[in-house]
């Protein structure tokens, strides 16, 4: 597939009044017993990390599954205030989110070591791993797992929220069929009344301006300094899926503004028909305005299946 580059991560942007109340209670303090005791890291991005955890008050009271996923913040962003809001307010957006290809978020804790989220623990294995071990795609395999991403991405859209770093080391398939999308730290959303959107925008900022997405998996527009849009989205997610697809990259492993100037013209995967590819080629345009909606690529795609394997 080639090299991918790491994506280093900075936490920046405005303060929000909710947020800053509450990061002056959630502040690092260190010795004492917590709440969780870390296992195994799971993931580590530009600010945080995910580890799994024992749950002490999930065992002490017989839980006989008491291991959850822990969200944290790197030791060297522990102090840092943007990053603490930051991370405070992913949890505050996925709370929110109903969905099965979101990840379930149980709550807000302070530890010792800093604040944290805990979230439900997947059992399976990123996009980004998979590609690693079939370097070809998954073949038809990755039609189903792009129904799923366009299904997720709907979902999302409809409830004015756009997740904003769409791309395979953000994704995870179970061993179940399911297809589940991560690492909400830079969503933007629209508060619409009666949605998702509008219990977020109670105290909360629509964005922090945190630039943490993945150069190679960015609209042009991101790249050049427009805020994620739900257009945006679907060029992330037509890039991730034609990954998934042939193995490799639509544009050569270079960037979208790159890309552009170069013309460079995306290839059909052989295992995609001629009408997905017209839709998939239409979610991989330079131009916002040619982008298809995520429910006309489900449309697309076929219909919803989270219960057939992507194995």
């Amino acid at each position: 597939m080639g090299g991918r580059k790491k994506r280093q991560r900075q936490a920046v942007g405005k303060k929000s009044p909710a947020l800053d109340r509450i990061s002056k209670v959630w502040v690092p303090r260190t010795g004492g017993p917590g709440r969780f005791v870390l296992q195994s890291g799971l993931g580590v991005g530009g600010m945080c990390e995910v580890c799994s955890a024992i749950d002490l008050r999930r065992m002490e009271c017989g839980d006989p599954r008491p291991v959850v996923a822990v969200k944290r913040l790197l030791p060297s962003l522990v102090d840092n205030r943007k990053a603490q809001l930051a991370l405070a307010r992913e949890f505050f957006i996925l709370r929110h989110l109903t969905h099965p290809g979101v990840v379930r978020v149980f709550d807000l804790h302070r530890e010792h070591w800093g604040i944290c989220f805990s979230m439900e623990l997947l059992e399976g294995a990123s996009a980004y791993s998979i590609l690693g071990e079939h370097p070809s795609g998954m073949g038809k395999s990755g039609i189903v797992a792009g129904r799923k991403i366009f299904d997720i991405l709907d979902y999302l859209h409809a409830h004015g929220v756009t997740h904003g770093d769409v791309k395979p080391a953000n994704i995870v398939l179970e061993q179940d069929g399911r297809l589940v999308l991560l690492d909400f730290n830079v969503t933007q959303f629209s508060a619409r009344p009666g949605l998702a959107s509008s219990a977020m925008s109670r105290g909360l900022e629509k964005s922090l301006h945190v630039p943490a997405y993945s150069r190679l998996h960015s609209s042009p527009q991101m790249l050049c300094g427009a805020a994620p849009s739900p257009s945006c989205d679907v060029f992330s997610a037509s890039c991730t899926v034609y990954e998934l697809l042939s193995g490799e990259h639509p544009f050569k492993m270079l960037p979208a503004d790159e890309a552009a100037t170069r013309k460079l013209e995306p290839v059909r995967p052989a295992c995609l028909p001629g009408r997905q590819w017209k839709w998939l080629r239409r979610g991989l345009s330079f131009e916002s305005r040619d982008r298809p909606s995520p429910r006309q690529l489900l449309a697309a795609f076929g219909e919803r299946s989270w219960f057939k394997s992507v194995s």
